[in-house]
Order: structure tokens, then C-alpha cells, then sequence
């Protein structure tokens, strides 16, 4: 899948090769979240046009796409404001239909609407999309599933964090889980995290039950993929977006982490992540290094600054693995010399 846009949020221009690991890495309010947020809304809002049963339905725009999950997942009162800015996506793709020719979808943008729409594809019913940002939302479940329940139609809760509930509290237990990506999680974290309806999530380790606001963040952050994989909710060939996941983190679970999503990938998930860790390249660099991902399976997006504004092209290669990591590390080495400078004067 590509992923391509001009002047969306801080970003000049950005394109993006999707695989079954995608790295976006950039310093803070480079426009990472701006290229997740817009990849979860146009894939998750997007709706299956049933050409089998009406060979000659035309697909509008309107048909196929749901400005309105844009304006949930970014929180704007009108989406027009949003999209006003977006002058061009383009995604050309082979995992949203089974027709035989290629799939692509084209939608230019002006600052007075759309320009053009076109597509050959249509979504397969099945695929789930997945987007997970702070684990500070199963602490929040209970407040936020009353606020959106008795005000569904209001903002203040962006639908990254309120799909990932519905999702949890509406689907059971798959009868086609991955028994050994489940396992490895608990070897991990030394315990699961369970929902029951009525008491929410919690966190189970040796037979005894915790309350979530007690449980590590980082220990929720495994926990919600988790919750998604034995639910059915991450399966091949379904996406799962992580903002960050280095957060509240320690370096050696870091490492575990990207040897999950890796194995995940491996096994035909679509990771999609932002960082600005050192440590999460790294482990990455030496999982290509040691042959449990190749470069074929890899994109790499490194976001830069211009006076226009953030730019980048992704690329699956070495090269830019490195410039992400010593862009990433230039803070910590200014830092070292810094202090070495102190040292050698006093």
C-alpha cells in the first residue's frame, strides 16, 4: 500500500511504501501522527461497495469513503477544516480486494473540496484495523464508554481510543487464536489481561486479580495486543498501529516489544509504528542484521525539517536506518560531549 500527502498538518510532503513493518521515526510534532491518524480514518472509515450483487453500481466518493471518521479520529468540529489542507493522498494496494487487476484509489484535494475521485477497489469485509496509543485508556474505559454512550454524536473522545473499547467489550473470545504469540506475551508480562462486562479490565498473574489503575503502563501496553489477538481482532493480513511504543517502557522491554511486533509481522500483520527511540532502532536494526526480518518486509519513514515544512520517503534499506538512528541519537551525543567539555574544564 502507498500512502502519499502534501501540506497535511505540519508536513510539506510524505510518502510512505506500507509493509508488514512500517518505522515512521521524526522528532515531536514532525507529522507522524498526523500520517497514522489519516491511514486509520481512510482505512477503518472506508465502506464495501457490493458490485457482485450490483455489477453496474457506480462507486461515488460518498460510497466509499467516510469523511466523518476523519473528523472523529482528529477531533475537528467540521471535516472540511481537516481536508481543506490535503491537497493529494493516493494508496495503491493488493490486501483490499480480491479482484484480479490492481486495486488503486486516487483523491485529489483543493482548498474548494474534491477534486477527483477513483477506484478500482473494494475493502474486504474482513479486515480489521487496530490503532493503539496510550494504555491510559483502560484505566479510562468505564468514563469513557458512559460519555460516548450518552453523547455519541459529541467530541472530546477521538475514535482511536473508543474503537479499541467498542472493539474489546463487543467481540468474544476467537475460537482461532494464536496460541503462541498469546503465550509469549504472558511469558513477557508474567501474567493476561481479561474483560468481563460489568467490571472491566484487569490484570491476572498468578491467580490473583489486579485492577487495571494498578498494572504498569507498560504492562497495558502488551496487554492491548493481547486483548486483540484473542479476540480475533489481529489476524493476517490486519493492521495494527502503534503510536510510540516505547512509552513507559524499560529498554529491555522495549527490545521484547519489537521482537513481538516482528514475529506479528512475520506472520502476515500489517505493524505500522512511530518512534523517536534509539533503543527501538536499534533492536531493529540488529533483527534485520540477524536475519529475522529482511529488508523486503521493512519500511522505513524519516521524517525531516525544511523551512517548508516535514518531509520523507520511506525506503527499505540500510541507509536510512542509520540516519534515523543517528538523528535520533544526536541529543544524547551533543549531550555526552557536553558533559565531557564540563569534565575537562574544571
Amino acid at each position: 500500500m502507498k500512502f502519499q500527502c502534501k501540506n497535511l498538518g505540519p508536513i510539506s510532503e510524505a510518502t510512505l511504501d506500507i509493509k508488514p513493518l512500517t518505522v515512521i521515526a521524526g522528532k515531536n510534532q514532525s507529522g507522524k501522527s498526523y500520517i497514522t491518524k489519516m491511514i486509520y480514518s481512510m482505512l477503518r472509515g472506508s465502506v464495501k461497495k457490493l458490485k457482485d450483487e450490483n455489477p453496474n453500481m457506480k462507486t461515488d466518493f460518498e460510497s466509499f469513503f467516510n469523511f466523518s471518521k476523519v473528523a472523529d479520529v482528529f477531533q475537528a468540529n467540521e471535516p472540511q477544516e481537516l481536508i481543506n489542507h490535503l491537497q493529494e493522498i493516493k494508496s495503491s494496494t493488493s490486501i483490499l480486494s480480491d479482484a484480479p487487476s490492481p486495486d488503486k484509489v486516487k483523491l485529489i484535494i483543493n482548498n474548494k473540496g474534491i477534486e477527483e475521485f477513483s477506484t478500482t477497489l473494494l475493502l474486504k469485509n474482513n479486515l480489521k484495523i487496530n490503532f493503539l496509543s496510550s494504555p491510559v485508556i483502560l484505566d479510562l474505559e468505564k468514563a469513557v464508554s458512559v460519555y460516548k454512550e450518552v453523547y455519541p454524536n459529541n467530541f472530546g473522545v477521538s475514535d482511536i481510543y473508543w474503537d479499541f473499547i467498542k472493539d474489546i467489550r463487543n467481540i468474544g473470545q476467537s475460537r482461532h487464536q494464536d496460541k503462541e504469540l498469546l503465550i509469549e506475551i504472558q511469558e513477557i508480562v508474567g501474567g493476561k489481561y481479561i474483560y468481563e462486562t460489568g467490571k472491566g479490565f484487569s490484570f491476572v498473574q498468578n491467580n490473583n486479580s489486579y485492577q487495571t489503575n494498578l498494572v504498569a503502563f507498560g504492562v497495558k501496553f502488551f496487554g492491548m495486543i493481547y486483548l486483540l489477538m484473542e479476540r480475533g481482532l489481529l489476524e493476517e493480513n490486519d493492521y495494527l498501529i502503534i503510536e510510540e511504543p516505547e512509552n513507559h517502557l524499560h529498554p529491555a522491554y522495549q527490545l521484547k516489544m519489537i521482537e513481538l511486533l516482528i514475529h506479528l509481522a512475520k506472520k502476515k500483520r500489517n505493524i505500522i509504528i512511530t518512534t523517536h527511540s534509539p533503543e527501538i532502532i536499534r533492536a531493529i536494526e540488529n533483527s534485520v542484521n540477524s536475519g529475522k526480518i529482511s529488508l523486503d518486509e521493512c519500511s522505513f519513514l524519516h521524517m525531516q525539517e525544511s523551512e517548508n515544512g516535514f518531509f520523507g520517503t520511506s525506503a527499505s534499506d540500510m541507509d536510512t536506518l542509520y540516519k534515523i538512528s543517528e538523528d535520533l541519537t544526536k541529543a544524547y551525543y551533543d549531550l555526552t560531549v557536553e558533559g565531557y567539555q564540563i569534565t575537562e574544564g574544571k
